[in-house]
């Protein structure tokens, strides 16, 4: 388990910086990619709720907000240090970075609308 956790660790935020990188430089075949390589893991996580506390425990710890702003939509969706993953958000909203800025504003809107959890299939 312990090596599955870190491979997914290791996967995720290798395509979540992917994707971030993408949204920027408009390689949308290279990030729609890495958007399904997330979707996949998003998944795991859904169907493994003692793993995906692990994974998102150590993705919740990276400094990169590449990493942190698709991490934190999924705690939200998973209802996993929601508190923590919503300070990440406004954090990120606040640093004037561009679209990730703009896309984390948009999963606080999404969130607070309760339309993140219907977009993700899930009972808030």
């Amino acid at each position: 388990m312990k090596q599955d956790t870190s491979l997914l660790v290791q996967e995720y935020k290798k395509h979540a910086i992917i994707l971030a990188d993408t949204q920027e430089t408009g390689d949308y075949k290279k990030g729609n990619r890495s958007s399904d390589q997330l979707l996949k893991i998003s998944k795991i996580m859904k169907e493994d709720r003692e793993l995906a506390k692990n994974v998102l425990d150590s993705l919740m710890e990276s400094e990169d907000p590449k990493v942190l702003s698709s991490c934190c939509v999924d705690a939200l969706v998973l209802k996993h240090r929601t508190d923590e993953a919503l300070n990440h958000l406004t954090k990120i909203v606040n640093s004037d970075l561009g679209m990730m800025s703009f896309n984390a504003e948009t999963t606080l809107e999404l969130y607070d609308s309760e339309e993140l959890f219907e977009l993700h299939g899930v009972e808030k």
